[in-house]
Order: C-alpha cells, then structure tokens, then sequence
C-alpha cells in the first residue's frame, strides 16, 4: 500500500516537477532574445496540445472504449499541421524551421499526454513513475546539445517525456475494451477539445495576452511564474489521481468530490498568498505577477468535477459549464478593453476576471 502511495504521489508530481526543470534548464543555456522565443513558444504549445493530446487524453477515461493508435496519430498529425499553419501566417512568430519543429513537438506531448493517461487510469503509477525518472535523466544528459541547437528548444523539451513511455505499456484490461468508430471518436472527441479550449487552453493564451500588456521582455518571467505554478499543482493532482480508478468504477461520491475541490481551493489560496509575500519581499516591482499565480491556480478548482464528468462520459455537460464560464470572462475582458487602454492595469485586472470566471466554474 505505501508503495502504491509512493508511485502515485510521483507520478502525479511528475508533470509539473519536469516542466519546471526542464523550462528553467533550457533558459538557463539560451540567450536573453532566445529565452524568450521559446517562453512564447512554449504558451503557443500549451494551448495547441490543450485542444490536440490533453483532450485526446481525456478519452483513455472511458470505462467501455479504447482509442487507436491509428485515430491517435491521424488526429494528433491532422491538430499538429492545422494549428502551427494558422499560427504561422496569423501571429508571423513561426519560421517555416520553427513550424516543422512547433507541430513535432505537439505530436510527441500528444502521444505523451495519452499513454500516461492510460496507464494513470488504470492504476499502474509505478510505471509512470520509471517513465518518468527515464524522462529527467535523459533531459539532464542531452541539455548541453541546446548550445550547438538553440532552435530546437521545444524538441529538447518534448521530446524526453515520451521516449521512456513506449517501453511501459499499459496492460490490457480483463473486459473487453471496443475501439472507437470514427463517427463514436469525433462524438466525443470534439466536445472534449472545445472543452478543454474553453478551459485549459485559455490558460495558456492568458500568459501571450500578458505578454503584449506587460511587455515582450517580461515573457520570461511568465514563463518561470507559469511553471512554478504548474509545480504546485502537485496537491490537487495527487488528489484526483487517487480517486480515478475509482471514479470509473462508479464508486466516488459527490460529497467526496465536494471535499476534495475544498481542500485544493483552500491550498492554492494558502499558495498564492505566500507567493505574493515572496515577490513582495523579494521586488515589489514583480507584485503583479502573482495574480497571474493566483488565476492558474484557480483552474484546479473545479478538477474533481470535470474528471467524474469525463469518466461518467458527461462530456457535453462539462463543455456547457465551460461555455458559460467563458462567456463570462470573455464579456467582461472585452468590456475592459473598452475602458482601459494596453498596460499592467489593463492586464491584472483580466487576470482577476479569469479567476472569478474559474471559481464560477465550480458553482455550476
């Protein structure tokens, strides 16, 4: 039993320990304009796998369905090509060289962001937690190559998390799981990745926003402050990931889901308070990042209700609270720009916005 405690504790914390040090080491071997680069690219990667691997992901939650490699790569490659394109001719960011390396990268969190999710919902930590001891050790082995190939920041960072996953693969269940048809995966898929769009995507626009409004010289500090809270996530994904074979199990309670968004929104206050203590002792000039720390840390809120939707196959009920939630949000956003004009203001106070709109996402 404590062995089990001890895988799933690290594998939870896995995710937000290697962005962290991974995101840190490579800034650390680039250049200030370089550094930069690759913080804006990062946010650009969030968001596309949000709406490509995280929702693709999202269905390994299914009790009765199986997705296959095939549907997997097809889709991954189709999201991968689609989204760097309109990303390249909207934003002019993106080199041809970088749109090759920006859709690899997407296509490896992709098939990252799935096998772990397969192993994770049933119940085999200890291989995600292998995987993932593999994935630091080869990060912190080939992270020096970063001077010879300082463009190719975003395939250093991707690409250690998913090579040790292919040797752990998830074991096949007693009963017996049907692949998903095509009608049955875009059924599904497509109110998922609206979804999660509405939710964990615009958590990774907000920092490209904040970059406009803070200045082009701040996107790396967003970046550590995105990571860092990324790390703390650690508790509420510790929380829902104990209760996630149980959930497809039909054994959770609503009450038990009651108590765990509680204890995570009594933590990441606690968090986000402290950290606004620390920059505040540290420079009071960086005080306004920390509500960009409080406003991430607001979409773990609602968490143990979006997993219990998604493995009761409740997908379309999570993008209708997410809908409206966002509606808000993007009202109010829109209503400040037309009272305020660009600036630290202006960008605070949408990041306010943002954690009102998440925190109304757990009363729905």
């Amino acid at each position: 039993m404590l062995n089990r405690e001890i895988f799933n504790f690290g594998a939870s914390a896995f995710p937000g320990a290697y962005r962290a040090l991974v995101f840190f080491m490579i800034i650390f071997f680039l250049s200030e304009d370089s550094a930069s680069k690759f913080s804006s690219q990062y946010f650009w990667l969030g968001f596309v796998s949000s709406v490509s691997g995280v929702p693709l992901a999202a269905l390994c939650f299914s009790k009765t369905y199986n997705l296959k490699f095939f549907q997997l790569s097809l889709v991954l490659v189709g999201m991968s090509l689609l989204s760097s394109t309109v990303i390249y001719c909207l934003s002019g960011e993106f080199s041809l060289r970088d749109q090759f390396i920006f859709s690899s990268a997407i296509i490896i969190i992709g098939y990252y962001e799935v096998y772990r999710s397969k192993l994770a919902v049933k119940g085999e930590f200890h291989k995600v937690f292998y995987a993932a001891i593999f994935s630091i050790l080869i990060a912190c082995s080939i992270i020096h190559l970063l001077h010879f190939f300082p463009s190719y920041a975003l395939l250093f960072f991707s690409l250690p998390l998913v090579l040790p996953l292919l040797f752990f693969p998830a074991k096949k269940e007693i009963v017996t799981e049907v692949g998903y048809s095509w009608r049955g995966l875009l059924s599904s898929f497509i109110p998922i990745m609206s979804s999660s769009a509405l939710s964990t995507g615009i958590m990774f626009l907000l920092p490209i926003f904040l970059i406009r409004e803070f200045g082009s010289n701040s996107a790396v500090i967003l970046g550590k402050v995105f990571v860092i809270s990324s790390i703390v996530f650690l508790v509420p994904r510790v929380l829902v990931a104990r209760v996630v074979p149980q959930l497809r199990r039909g054994e959770v309670s609503c009450l038990k889901l009651v108590k765990a968004s509680r204890v995570i929104s009594i933590y990441s206050l606690l968090l986000s308070i402290l950290f606004a203590l620390i920059l505040y002792i540290y420079d009071q000039s960086f005080i306004h990042y920390s509500i960009l720390f409080f406003a991430i840390q607001t979409t773990q809120f609602s968490l143990p209700f979006s997993n219990a939707l998604m493995t009761g196959n409740k997908e379309k009920v999570l993008f209708l609270i997410n809908l409206r939630s966002t509606t808000v949000f993007i009202g109010l956003t829109g209503l400040i720009f037309l009272l305020l004009e660009a600036g630290v203001s202006r960008g605070v106070l949408v990041c306010a916005i943002y954690a009102i709109s998440n925190i109304e996402r757990v009363r729905l």
